[in-house]
């Protein structure tokens, strides 16, 4: 039975121009890492981790982007209910880890100061700080999608 263009949600021309901007930018920042390492000199440990960091990411918004688009395809809205309580749900054990990262980078920062290293930069603390709570977001939507508690 096909389905009527009438009977289909209303957003989802709103869905697809998400669906599509989240492949645009995921594609900006693939663009962005291969000529930030192509015009690297050397790659150290920091950087390194750096960039299998933002590749877990874009592989896992990816992921994210393919399964919304397969839900369009089958006539279903993009995000469900559960869908948005997972999301919620994953968003407040980010916020959580990230104060904890924020406090353990402070402290490692210090910790090496104090051992007559030269501690971690403004830059290096906030970068870690976006890249490990978007880690926890990530795992944590994916632990709670696979396991069902959206409660």
């Amino acid at each position: 039975m096909k389905t009527n263009i009438k009977n289909k949600p209303k957003s989802i021309g709103k869905d697809r121009t998400v669906i599509i901007a989240g492949f645009v930018v995921s594609a900006l920042v693939l663009a962005t890492l291969v000529l930030w390492v192509t015009n690297m000199g050397s790659i150290n440990l920091f950087e390194s981790l750096s960039i299998l960091i933002i590749l877990f990411l874009v592989i896992s918004a990816a992921w994210i982007l393919v399964d919304r688009t397969r839900n369009m395809r089958a006539g279903l809205p993009a995000k469900d209910e559960m869908t948005v309580k997972l999301m919620h749900k994953a968003g407040y054990y980010a916020y959580l880890a990230s104060i904890y990262i924020a406090l353990a980078l402070m402290w490692y920062s210090d910790s090496l100061e104090d051992s007559g290293g030269a501690g971690l930069d403004a830059g290096q603390v906030g970068g870690a700080i976006i890249l490990l709570s978007a880690i926890v977001l990530m795992g944590s939507y994916f632990y709670l999608s696979h396991k069902g508690a959206a409660e």
